[in-house]
């Protein structure tokens, strides 16, 4: 669950404060790109890496998802102009999706179907509850 307040807590500050960014690297036509990039990415690898987990164990994928999240992380506050920021989420939203589809896996391993239910109804409640906040 940790990994995915950190993935959430990421989207929370880089959504307040993508505005700034946009305006200080001058790209507000390529402004939908630095979104576009973490989404595809992150929507794309979340089945590959589903499956990956299911041969090679979750603990690696979780662990070097959360290693590689962290370090694209930083990757994106070192980007100096836009297309660097937008490969740099590119990047970091393949680490969101390792470790969106680590953690829900190794859940469903974990819990029995009731628990299950639970977890996964609150931390969907937290995350709208987080998505509605930011608007």
């Amino acid at each position: 669950m940790m990994s995915l307040f950190l993935a959430a807590l990421n989207q929370s500050i880089v959504n307040t404060a993508m505005p700034r960014i946009v305006s200080e690297l001058h790209g507000f036509e390529t402004y939908a790109w630095i979104i576009t990039a973490y989404m595809v990415t992150s929507t794309s690898v979340i089945p590959i890496v589903g499956k990956m987990g299911d041969v090679y164990g979750r603990k690696p994928f979780l662990l070097g998802g959360a290693a590689f999240f962290v370090f694209t992380t930083a990757l994106c506050g070192l980007a100096q102009d836009m297309p660097q920021l937008i490969v740099a989420r590119a990047l970091q939203g393949i680490g969101g999706g390792v470790l969106m589809a680590s953690a829900f896996s190794a859940l469903a391993y974990v819990l029995p179907p009731a628990e299950r239910a639970r977890i996964r109804g609150s931390s969907l409640a937290c995350s709208r509850s987080r998505a509605c906040s930011d608007r």
